[in-house]
C-alpha cells in the first residue's frame, strides 16, 4: 500500500502517460463510452507493464475482473481497476464530455471517484472530450476535481490546439452561448456540492 503522497504521484505519472496518448481516427468516430474505456485500460496496462509489472489492470465490461464498491445499497463498478493480487490500488472512471449534459457528467464522475476511494487506495477520472469546450471550461473542471484530491485527465477526439485557435467551424461563442455556459457553470457547482455531500453523508443529501 502506497502512502497518500506517493499514491498521488503515482497516479500523476499514469495520468501524464494517458495525456500523451493519441485517440486514433477510427476510435473518434465511435459512439458511447465503452470503446474509450477499453482504450484507457489498454494504455494503463502498457504503463504498468513497463513500470509496475506486479500490477494487474482490469477493464469493465469487456473483460471483467473489476472489483466493485458497495455503497448506499447498490453496487458501483469502476471502468478500470488497478490491483495487486487482492489489494485494490486504484480505480478509474471514464466519462465522455460534450456541451450537452456537461454538468451532470462531470458531477457523476466526481461522485463515483469519491466512492471508489472508500475501497481503493486512489481514484482518478479520465474525461474524453468529444467536441471543443474551451480551455477555460477544462481549467474549471480540473480545479473543481482538485478540490477533492481527484486527478483529472483530459484526452481529445480532435486537435485541441487547432480548436483553441478557432480553426473549427462555428467555435466562436455567441452571447447566448456565453449565458448558457454561465448557467451550466452554476449548475455544475450545485451538482458537485450535492454529490460531495451525498458521498460523505447519504442522509444529509437525501430529500424529504
Amino acid at each position: 500500500m502506497k502512502a497518500a503522497n506517493d499514491m498521488q504521484r503515482w497516479i500523476g505519472r499514469i495520468a501524464d502517460y494517458l495525456r500523451k496518448g493519441e485517440i486514433g481516427t477510427e476510435l473518434r468516430s465511435m459512439k458511447g463510452e465503452r470503446p474509450f474505456r477499453t482504450w484507457v485500460g489498454e494504455r494503463i496496462r502498457e504503463y504498468t507493464a513497463a513500470h509496475d509489472p506486479g500490477l494487474s489492470v482490469f477493464i469493465e465490461p469487456s473483460e471483467g475482473g473489476v472489483t466493485p464498491v458497495r455503497a448506499f445499497g447498490t453496487t458501483f463498478w469502476p471502468d478500470v481497476s488497478i490491483q495487486s493480487g487482492t489489494h485494490l490500488s486504484a480505480a478509474v472512471e471514464v466519462k465522455c464530455l460534450q456541451r450537452r449534459g456537461l454538468p451532470g457528467h462531470i458531477a457523476q464522475a466526481l461522485g463515483q471517484a469519491l466512492l471508489y476511494k472508500s475501497a481503493y487506495d486512489g481514484a482518478f477520472v479520465v474525461y474524453v472530450v468529444l467536441e471543443p469546450l474551451g480551455r477555460e471550461v477544462v481549467s474549471a473542471i480540473e480545479a473543481k476535481l482538485a478540490e477533492f484530491d481527484i486527478e483529472s485527465v483530459f484526452v481529445y477526439c480532435f486537435d485541441p490546439i487547432a480548436a483553441a485557435k478557432g480553426m473549427f467551424k462555428g467555435t466562436g461563442p455567441s452571447s447566448e452561448d456565453l449565458l448558457a455556459e454561465r448557467a451550466a457553470d452554476l449548475q455544475m457547482d450545485e451538482e458537485m456540492a450535492r454529490t460531495y455531500t451525498t458521498a460523505l453523508d447519504p442522509d444529509e443529501g437525501a430529500e424529504g
